[in-house]
C-alpha cells in the first residue's frame, strides 16, 4: 500500500514568489489494485505523481 498525507508543492514564479500548486493532498493506493486519477485540465494530477516518485520537490 502506498500512502500520502498532507502533501503540499510550491514552484517559484517570474516575480520571485512561490506559487502552491498542491496543498495537503491526501490519498491511499491500495496494493494489487488499478487506481486512475481523474479530474481537470490543470489540476495537478501530473505533479502529484511526479513527487511522489520524487521528480520534483515538495514543501516540508
Amino acid at each position: 500500500m502506498i500512502i500520502v498525507r498532507e502533501l503540499s508543492a510550491s514552484v517559484d514564479t517570474q516575480k520571485s514568489t512561490k506559487k502552491t500548486i498542491l496543498k495537503r493532498a491526501s490519498c491511499d493506493f491500495s496494493t494489487g489494485s488499478i487506481t486512475t486519477l481523474i479530474g481537470k485540465n490543470g489540476a495537478e494530477k501530473t505533479t502529484l505523481l511526479r513527487c511522489m516518485a520524487g521528480l520534483q520537490s515538495i514543501d516540508q
